[in-house]
């Protein structure tokens, strides 16, 4: 298991790479999904790096009326998940494969984009509030992420939770 801190940085190194390498994309906003493709290359790409990790996955789902979901395999094994097009909901998460309850489960990160329901932000946040802090049965990840993306001032921000709980204000990020 790696401490909060280092799943912080793994997640800010993997931001800082979306934001250098992929501007295009964010500022077309294509969908959820094609962020959260990139993203969990460059969360893998720091997890082989930084740490010594083994047996975790990290998956991007999203959820559709469908319900159908493919895999494909990222580099050391880990399985990336992800439903089909028809989604109205997508997350990234880097977990554990243990059995045993709640060990292991490192982040959940949600993406939104400032044109976005508030009913969807807000949804979001709930969601990661019960997933960071065990409530109704549900896993709990050590860290939850929300990133809120304002293309048209080219400017983001996330917001940290765990234990539940939103933790200090959000960090700004600019979209270069």
């Amino acid at each position: 298991m790696i401490s909060l801190e280092q799943t912080q940085k793994l997640f800010e190194l993997s931001l800082s790479d979306l934001i250098r390498n992929d501007t295009e994309l964010i500022l077309n906003y294509s969908s959820e999904r094609s962020l959260f493709v990139c993203l969990a290359s460059y969360l893998e790409i720091h997890l082989s790096r930084n740490t010594k990790l083994d047996g975790h996955s990290i998956c991007v789902n999203s959820t559709n009326y469908r319900n159908e979901e493919t895999n494909m395999l990222l580099p050391r094994g880990r399985v990336f998940s992800m439903n089909s097009p028809f989604s109205n909901t997508c997350e990234l998460s880097l977990h554990g494969t243990s059995t045993e309850e709640n060990l292991g489960n490192l982040i959940l990160i949600k993406i939104k984009n400032k044109n976005d329901t508030l009913s969807d932000v807000s949804s979001d946040k709930e969601e990661l509030s019960a997933m960071t802090g065990g409530l109704n049965g549900s896993i709990c990840y050590a860290l939850g992420v929300y990133i809120d993306l304002d293309i048209n001032n080219r400017k983001g921000q996330y917001l940290y939770f765990q234990n539940g709980q939103e933790l200090e204000g959000p960090s700004q990020f600019l979209i270069n």
